[in-house]
């Protein structure tokens, strides 16, 4: 499993617009996308937002970010964001549920 980390700033004006854009963008590639297996979208303070998409493999990772779609969304995605997106890839060593 590997866990794709969103992390931008979003100006307190552009906020309510951002979530709508996630779930009305965003939130239907990673659903279309085969090898996604889960997402959250995370706040912090001073608009600081995460999405942490959760991955079978690197390889479906590498599908979505060359798609036409995810480059497009992408680009929609700076009019509302005060500092650029940076994009981390991880692998999960250990997962543990208590559930």
């Amino acid at each position: 499993m590997v866990v794709l980390v969103l992390r931008t700033v979003v100006n307190a004006i552009s906020m309510d617009d951002y979530r709508q854009w996630e779930r009305l963008c965003f939130l239907p590639i990673f659903q279309r996308s085969s090898g996604c297996t889960g997402v959250l979208f995370l706040r912090g303070s001073a608009g600081d937002c995460w999405i942490l998409a959760f991955w079978k493999d690197s390889q479906s990772v590498n599908t979505l970010q060359s798609s036409e779609v995810y480059q497009q969304i992408m680009q929609e995605s700076a009019t509302m964001t005060l500092e650029s997106e940076t994009w981390i890839l991880e692998t999960v060593t250990e997962f543990f549920s208590t559930g």
